[in-house]
């Protein structure tokens, strides 16, 4: 999820807030294998499946995403949240729901940040 986009596009117009999906989109691409697929979820918000991927390699192309997309020049400080969710091989809902509860926790806690739904799952229990 890119971080305060509806200020990016009350700032710099929809144009300026679209092109800054594409580029989103672009990086995500550029950092995934060819196995990979990346989805435009909703609004800001970006799926990426991984098929075949560990937990740990997951998170740590996670990151390597968000610190490209931190470290791209585009027309303001462009920053993500990322929530990492497993999927079982059963309930790819479930997969999403976990990713989703783990972005909501990055964002709550400071945006701009890889959270993985297994670390934050220990901390609450």
């Amino acid at each position: 999820d890119i971080d305060h986009f509806k200020k990016i596009n009350d700032t710099f117009g929809h144009d300026e807030g679209d092109r800054v999906i594409i580029n989103t989109a672009n990086i995500i691409r550029s950092c995934i294998r060819a196995i990979d697929v990346v989805i435009r979820w909703g609004g800001e918000e970006f799926i990426v499946i991984m098929p075949g991927c560990s937990s740990e390699n997951a998170v740590e192309k996670a990151e390597q995403i968000r610190k490209v997309i931190n470290n791209s020049n585009d027309i303001c400080d462009i920053t993500v949240s990322i929530g990492v969710g497993k999927y079982d091989g059963e309930n790819y809902y479930k997969s999403i729901t976990d990713a989703d509860k783990a972005l909501y926790y990055a964002k709550a806690n400071g945006r701009n940040q890889v959270i993985f739904i297994e670390n934050i799952s220990r901390t609450l229990t």
